[in-house]
């Protein structure tokens, strides 16, 4: 399977959040795929497309499950 890597302003627009701070609080508290720092030397950070998608169902499922439940 291939993978692809996006940057933070693609996690923001998939995501529909506006700061780049809200996703490292996220990531920081275990609720959001972690980055991945690519190896040369310049410290960038890019996400897993697939990742960052899943995350978007799960959100997706559970807003859906919680406004079933009685």
């Amino acid at each position: 399977m291939s993978k692809r890597l996006i940057p933070m302003d693609a996690v923001l627009g998939k995501t529909g959040y506006k700061s780049t701070s809200t996703i490292y609080v996220k990531m920081a508290g275990g609720t959001f795929p972690r980055s991945v720092e690519i190896q040369d030397g310049s410290g960038t950070k890019r996400w897993i497309e697939s990742d960052v998608d899943e995350w978007i169902e799960k959100q997706i499922a559970a807003s859906r499950s919680e406004a079933v439940a009685p």
